[in-house]
């Protein structure tokens, strides 16, 4: 009668085939956490990224608008007029001022911006002798929009106010004024979710220097020809991902070094931790703004 031996694993050797496929399992895991962390941070540099070039091209785009004139409102010596426009607060335009702004409270450095502009299209850009040959020509290819991205007409006045609403992020809110009746209409959308700080200083004819609001008059407004601006995106990570206390987060929106004091943003919540999880950036640029609308003798 034949025997053999029966052979199999011994605990020690059991224990160890544990522990190695313990250390490959923590070492997988590992991997994995941290490739999904570095997509999320990825993700949320690139959602920074596309809402600062977003608000960044909003906001040119509505500087850009105001004060705008075609060649029919030059013809006719049309300016703008002294006009008192109800939004959260009033807001007063001196005649032939494009621009005004305010600071949003005294407890945030945001500040509103106040543009008004008129409606254009191409077809408005004939002389009188041609209007009737190009009877024809689409007269919808506009180039001044309202908040809604709906173009507007030359018998049309937009009053646009570009603010920020704490965490909201930034809205535009518009008075479209008909100038034939006088009726209007009011709307207010959201334009970039992501915008934490807004804040915007002016050059006038009379000063080579940016001034904030707060150094303004209304006459100043009338003479302003370039509006600097500067504005903070946020975008959270849903993580860790900034090693700064939140209470320790300062920027200088504006980049005005010489008026570093006039343009520091104020600290964090003491004891908020949420700010952690944020990941943020700043923008700062310049667009040349000269008032259109001066008088005509």
């Amino acid at each position: 009668m034949s025997s053999y031996k029966k052979n199999g694993f011994s605990m020690i050797e059991m224990l160890i085939s544990l522990v190695v496929a313990s250390i490959i399992i923590i070492g997988i895991y590992s991997f994995l956490t941290s490739s999904q962390r570095s997509f999320t941070l990825v993700q949320a540099n690139d959602g920074v990224n596309r809402s600062m070039q977003g608000a960044n091209r909003n906001i040119n785009d509505y500087i850009k608008m105001a004060g705008f004139r075609n060649y029919a409102r030059i013809i006719d010596q049309a300016t703008f007029p002294k006009g008192d426009y109800e939004f959260d607060e009033d807001i007063s335009f001196k005649r032939n001022s494009f621009v005004s702004a305010k600071q949003a409270d005294t407890s945030s450095p945001n500040i509103d911006l106040y543009l008004r502009y008129y409606g254009s299209s191409i077809y408005d850009d004939l002389a009188p002798q041609y209007v009737e040959e190009n009877a024809k020509l689409d007269r919808s290819n506009q180039r001044m929009f309202d908040c809604n991205g709906n173009p507007l007409n030359r018998k049309q006045l937009a009053v646009v106010r570009l603010y920020v609403d704490g965490d909201n992020g930034l809205f535009c809110q518009q008075k479209i004024i008909n100038t034939d009746d006088g009726s209007e209409s009011a709307a207010t959308v959201l334009i970039n979710p992501n915008v934490k700080y807004m804040m915007f200083a002016f050059r006038t004819d009379d000063s080579a220097d940016f001034l904030l609001p707060s150094e303004m008059n209304d006459d100043d407004y009338v003479k302003v020809n370039a509006i600097r601006y500067g504005f903070i995106v946020r975008q959270s990570t849903h993580q860790k991902a900034n090693s700064i206390k939140a209470n320790a987060l300062q920027y200088h929106v504006l980049g005005m070094t010489g008026n570093d004091d006039l343009v520091e943003i104020p600290k964090e919540i003491e004891g908020d931790n949420s700010a952690l999880h944020d990941m943020y950036d700043l923008v700062s640029g310049l667009v040349i703004a000269k008032n259109r609308f001066f008088e005509i003798n």
